[in-house]
């Protein structure tokens, strides 16, 4: 009966059937009440007559146990399925038939950061084989635009890809002539303006390599004061402060708008490139001729 323990040999009269409904069944007196058709209170009355201890309305009884035992290990299991696997919650704990607020429960015993909810998870977005970017904007001179083409892949996922994985990506760079490029996250790291503003916000640096939510599993929290330095007084773009903090660039343009920062006209590059590009200049380290386009926003 519902995971109870039926004490009861037999139901005669209607005391018995109040009180198998209230002791055996764990049923509240209102739906005794509602199932034998009698008023709430001759119901309380007969578990009174009857020696039956009734609880005040209102504060509950307690209710047997019903739950599922964890597998052995479960810690571990849960890493993986949830890290890894990159199962949610709610699908974990269909999968073990337990309350997906324990699954929650033990992620948090565990050490193990959630996810935020719904599926806009920074690991959850649009992936592209890194190798296959790196021949195909490398070996066979392709644009980032031609190669989201060639991968079915949108071109904002390939860009952020290919500045993870550290490709120097090229300035329009449709011609195999046209070779120099820009590796973002190492530019932004060697900016002094940039590396200034992050010593000052105590914001780690991150070298390429890997996806931005495994460079950064917890995104760097901007207060007010350093996302204004990031974005008017280093003139980064969103995609650019999400390279060197982990936020997502839909995050921060919403963070921007809260913070009521003034943003730049849409279009065009950010200040940082110009910077970028005026330093390169200087240096003599550009040929002429080989930055038409626009490749790197």
């Amino acid at each position: 009966m519902d995971g109870f323990s039926c004490v009861c040999a037999s139901i005669d009269t209607l005391e018995d059937a109040v009180v198998h409904a209230y002791t055996c069944r764990g049923e509240s007196i209102r739906q005794i009440a509602v199932d034998l058709g009698i008023d709430r209170r001759r119901a309380t009355r007969l578990l009174e007559e009857a020696g039956v201890s009734v609880a005040s309305r209102g504060a509950g009884r307690a209710r047997p146990a019903r739950r599922v035992a964890e597998p052995p290990g479960f810690s571990t299991v849960l890493r993986r399925l949830y890290e890894q696997e990159r199962l949610s919650s709610k699908q974990i704990a269909a999968l073990f038939e337990i309350p997906e607020r324990r699954v929650r429960t033990r992620l948090r015993q565990a050490g193990i950061a959630a996810r935020p909810r719904g599926g806009l998870d920074r690991a959850d977005r649009h992936k592209i084989d890194v190798a296959a970017l790196a021949y195909l904007h490398d070996e066979c001179a392709l644009s980032l635009l031609e190669i989201s083409e060639r991968l079915q892949a949108p071109y904002q996922s390939t860009l952020r890809t290919a500045h993870d994985a550290g490709v120097a990506v090229r300035f329009g760079g449709n011609h195999a002539e046209s070779s120099d490029g820009v590796e973002l996250i190492s530019a932004l790291y060697e900016d002094e303006a940039v590396l200034e503003t992050l010593r000052r916000f105590g914001i780690p640096l991150v070298p390429p390599g890997r996806p931005v939510w495994e460079r950064f599993p917890s995104p760097v929290v901007l207060t007010r004061e350093a996302l204004d330095a990031l974005y008017t007084d280093c003139g980064l773009s969103a995609l650019q402060i999400e390279m060197i903090t982990g936020q997502a660039g839909a995050t921060i343009i919403k963070a921007l708008s809260r913070a009521a920062i003034a943003r730049r006209a849409p279009g065009g590059r950010s200040p940082f490139w110009y910077r970028w590009r005026t330093k390169q200049e200087s240096a003599s380290v550009s040929v002429p001729g080989k930055h038409s386009g626009a490749e790197v926003p």
